[in-house]
């Protein structure tokens, strides 16, 4: 059989190998599967001025997830008003 197994759930696996003179050898391991947490925020999307502050409500499926933020600022030019 394979050298390697991709474990699909949380449990308990064992391995056991036997060598060409019918010794086996065998061992345990926990293997924990973590889910992918799904995250949503709200609002969407929210513009603000320059100085002022604002709340996003983040969630995930997955409890005790923790958050990382990293801000991006975009500067929108508007062109110089022209003399009529």
């Amino acid at each position: 059989t394979a050298q390697t197994y991709t474990a699909t759930a949380t449990g308990i696996y064992e391995v056991a190998v036997t060598d060409t003179n019918d010794c086996t050898e065998r061992d345990t391991v926990q293997f924990t599967l973590t889910p992918i947490p799904l995250v949503t925020n709200f609002p969407l999307a929210k513009t603000i001025c320059s100085g002022d502050s604002t709340n996003i409500v983040l969630t995930s499926s997955v409890t005790n997830t923790m958050f990382d933020w990293t801000a991006s600022v975009q500067e929108h030019l508007l062109p110089s008003p022209q003399p009529l």
